[in-house]
């Protein structure tokens, strides 16, 4: 039975009805009608409960048709809820994901699927089941259990009876929103063996691609992924967005569009939609707003996210700075994350009287109105979300950020192990500012982490490793690289320090900063021949690409996490190692890597075979007939021989 949605009288619908009263369902159909109004209600209504997210509810329907979408590799042209419809009919078990960065379309595809699929009168005896998964501690891929959930959520009491009826007559679509935003509580390994024992129903689950690549899973029947919003598109819907709105002069929608046909921001801030949405917002509504495309990716978002909190503090009279406003939501932010580490629930009034009585100096009403900017109250309204992730994680980078350069709780914030998209938020907004003064301060607590190691017995214990290596990142993103060389020489002379870890900085630094070719070579001997070493490189490369490790650097091959990291390091090298420098230098070491881990492993995930042996990869490779490119070229032959040894497995890491 399909609900005419058409209809549907949401006079009575409030957050009480929806979220605090018991509503009775005696029979199927009662209990249908009940889990679609319900969920349509929070969808559309709750979902512009945030003041920032109703202006982009209103605006991304202008743009979402045309978001580009690759299914299996391979170019996907269609309709999305089509294609689920059409599957679900060949086959009730489907296992779905869709994965991209931040802001690309994600939780908007998976919504507009959901209102799509309970909409249409052919999707008979379908019935979709949305649910978000911020901070979820719990994850379920289980039919009876994902009903109870929503049956709960939504006060809806039903029988037994009634529940195995509704079981036996319809097929499921499970649409479950933000894998990656999910609590620390709930493990990887947790989330890979929920999915092996799922249920025969469909399964449609959205992550940033980040935590995809962390993550074993076996029997994907479709992978889709988010691609990036090419210029073509993006000057299509920038110019649909005004072609009927006369208050804005040709001239400004002329230079805009120029800055977003240059072919340099592909892979820039504006290949996604949510950042597109909010340029073309603020242009609508700020036709004098000035953005410098030249910036780097933390400054654009910087600027973008300033202007919508001044904008909004105008538009609702509230008498107090852009600054002071942002010092608002970046508290929110940091109180968040830290709840977060700890495992532990957003409490939306936790966070209220905790923030309002941070700012003393601003009326709490005041308070309350500018956290409701960006941040949305969840549906029962005990816990909250930020309205997007992006937003979240610049507002941490920013909070951070200010931390550092004002010396408050430094130590604390660099100690953690933010997640790659944050820590290159930050990366960004430092290089934009005063990268040198960034150095020094990272240089000063690099040297306090080193002197903790030299004097504890096991250092490990202490995640001293880690921090180390978080310390170095930063060093290396807002320093050059041959300043990195001179400070771990100079600490590696003073024979003061905890040798391996120098080294490995100083070899690291000498290869990455390209200062010479014998330079490589000596890091690649060193590879070779000093398997602690390698096991330091690899883990480095590890706890970069997998923030769950929690600052230990792990032995590399103990067989208990995933090496999607490495692999995804290794490829990212290669296919762009003709416009980064280090990249192109750090292909040979990378070849040496993979093949160990190989040996180690002794099978090969079809993904890195495939890879290895591709055209692209072989042409990479084949291209470059000087000395350093016959070395790669060597040792790729060696990999391909290892490849060849074993046998392919579908299973990653």
């Amino acid at each position: 039975m399909a609900v005419d949605n058409t209809y549907i009288d949401y006079s009575k619908f409030t957050r009480e009805y929806v979220f605090s009263e018991v509503k009775t369902a005696t029979n199927v159909q009662s209990l249908v009608e009940l889990i679609f109004k319900t969920q349509r209600w929070e969808l559309e209504k709750i979902s512009t409960s945030s003041i920032v997210n109703q202006s982009i509810v209103e605006h991304i329907n202008s743009y979402y048709a045309n978001i580009p979408l690759s299914r299996n590799d391979i170019v996907f042209n269609g309709n999305f809820s089509s294609f689920v419809f059409d599957e679900l009919q060949k086959n009730n078990k489907n296992l779905i994901l869709c994965v991209g960065n931040s802001g690309c379309g994600k939780s908007t595809l998976l919504i507009k699927t959901f209102l799509e699929l309970s909409d249409s009168d052919k999707n008979v005896n379908v019935l979709p089941i949305y649910l978000n998964l911020n901070n979820a501690t719990t994850f379920s891929c289980n039919r009876m259990k994902l009903l109870r959930k929503i049956c709960s959520r939504y006060r809806i009491k039903a029988e037994n009876v009634v529940l195995n009826s509704l079981l036996n007559s319809y097929k499921f679509v499970f649409l479950l929103d933000g894998l990656d935003e999910k609590s620390t509580k709930l493990k990887h390994t947790d989330i890979e063996k929920t999915i092996v024992q799922r249920t025969d129903d469909t399964f449609i689950i959205s992550s940033r691609i980040n935590l995809y690549r962390q993550l074993r899973i076996d029997d994907i029947d479709s992978l889709f992924e988010f691609r990036p919003i090419d210029a073509k598109l993006r000057i299509e819907y920038f110019n649909k967005f005004f072609a009927d709105n006369p208050h804005i002069e040709d001239e400004k929608i002329k230079q805009v569009s120029n800055a977003l046909s240059d072919s340099q921001q592909d892979e820039n801030i504006f290949s996604n939609i949510l950042m597109l949405t909010l340029l073309a917002m603020h242009i609508k509504e700020s036709p004098d707003y000035i953005l410098q495309f030249d910036k780097r990716r933390g400054t654009i978002i910087d600027s973008i996210v300033m202007a919508t909190i001044e904008r909004e503090i105008k538009k609702n009279k509230l008498d107090i700075s852009v600054e002071i406003g942002c010092e608002i939501v970046e508290a929110v932010a940091l109180f968040t994350y830290e709840r977060q580490q700890k495992g532990q629930t957003y409490s939306f009034s936790i966070m209220n009287e905790t923030i309002k009585k941070k700012i003393r100096k601003i009326d709490s009403a005041i308070v309350e109105r500018v956290i409701n900017i960006f941040v949305a109250k969840n549906g029962n309204t005990k816990t909250y979300r930020f309205i997007h992730s992006q937003f979240y994680d610049f507002f941490v980078a920013k909070a951070t950020f200010s931390a550092i350069k004002k010396k408050r709780n430094r130590e604390k914030y660099v100690s953690y192990n933010f997640s790659i998209d944050i820590n290159a938020l930050l990366s960004d907004l430092m290089r934009d500012d005063k990268p040198l003064e960034f150095y020094k301060k990272f240089e000063r607590l690099c040297c306090k982490c080193l002197k903790d190691i030299s004097v504890t017995e096991n250092p490990a214990e202490k995640n001293y490793y880690g921090r180390l290596h978080l310390l170095i990142m930063h060093m290396q993103r807002t320093g050059e690289y041959i300043e990195v060389y001179n400070f771990a020489k100079k600490l590696l002379d003073s024979e003061e320090i905890f040798k391996p870890y120098v080294e490995a900085l100083l070899l690291h630094s000498k290869v990455a900063g390209g200062r010479k070719e014998e330079d490589e070579e000596q890091f690649f001997q060193k590879l070779t021949t000093d398997e602690g070493f390698l096991a330091r490189h690899i883990g480095m490369t590890l706890l970069y690409y997998n923030d769950e490790l929690e600052l230990r650097l792990p032995h590399y091959d103990d067989g208990k996490i995933t090496y999607k990291g490495v692999f995804h390091a290794f490829s990212r090298h290669f296919l762009k190692s003709d416009v980064i420098k280090h990249y192109s230098i750090a292909r040979r070491h990378n070849i040496f890597t993979m093949k160990n881990l190989l040996e180690k492993r002794k099978v090969v995930p079809l993904k890195v075979a495939d890879f290895c042996k591709s055209i692209t990869f072989k042409s990479i490779v084949e291209s470059d007939n000087s000395t350093f490119g016959l070395k790669i070229k060597a040792e790729y032959d060696l990999l391909i021989e290892t490849i060849n040894k074993y046998p392919i497995t579908n299973n990653d890491f």
